[in-house]
């Protein structure tokens, strides 16, 4: 299993992967070899003071990243449903969310901006507006996207191809590489 986290000083907010046959009891038959091994991811929102749970979901795959602000939660997945799912934080209602080709793996978000890298069949930094969730640009690295950061000038994305990419947040233009 694994497990990301965020916090500020109202929310903690967790997301973890959960296997199935955790679950179970050792004593229970398991029918089929493939549904012993799914699993599921859930998100959980947390009070930071009293601890009770605010509101929770569950995603088809594992959790692999979760970022939040004043206005938003968004997690990332992967395994089965790949998504990345952009919620009100103090509702916990959907905004809007999309599916990805590949696992989401890093997630960043500011007041512009979502932004998701992927792996698996993707390997895209895909930046978005947070208001409408339409894409702005999209890049591709050689391998899974592990990493990303942005300020107010530049987004960088960091991946399994061993590669770092830094795109004006703007106009998305590359604005260098490095290989590490």
């Amino acid at each position: 299993s694994s497990d990301v986290c965020s916090s500020d000083l109202q929310y903690i907010v967790a997301g973890t992967s959960v296997d199935d046959d955790e679950e179970e009891e050792d004593d229970e038959e398991e029918e089929d070899d493939e549904e012993a091994e799914k699993s599921y991811g859930k998100v959980i929102v947390r009070n930071r003071t009293s601890g009770e749970v605010v509101f929770d979901w569950e995603h088809a795959g594992s959790v692999n990243s979760i970022a939040m602000d004043d206005q938003y939660i968004v997690a990332g997945t992967g395994g089965d449903d790949k998504k990345v799912i952009v919620r009100n934080r103090t509702s916990g209602e959907v905004v809007f969310d999309w599916e990805h080709a590949g696992s989401v793996m890093s997630i960043a978000m500011d007041d512009q901006y979502i932004v998701a890298g992927t792996g698996g069949d993707d390997n895209k930094v895909i930046v978005r507006n947070r208001t409408s969730g339409e894409v702005v640009f999209d890049w591709e690295h050689a391998g899974w996207v592990n990493s990303i950061a942005m300020d107010d000038q530049y987004i960088v994305a960091g991946g399994r191809d061993y590669k770092v990419i830094v795109r004006n947040r703007t106009s998305g233009e590359e604005i260098g590489r490095a290989h590490v």
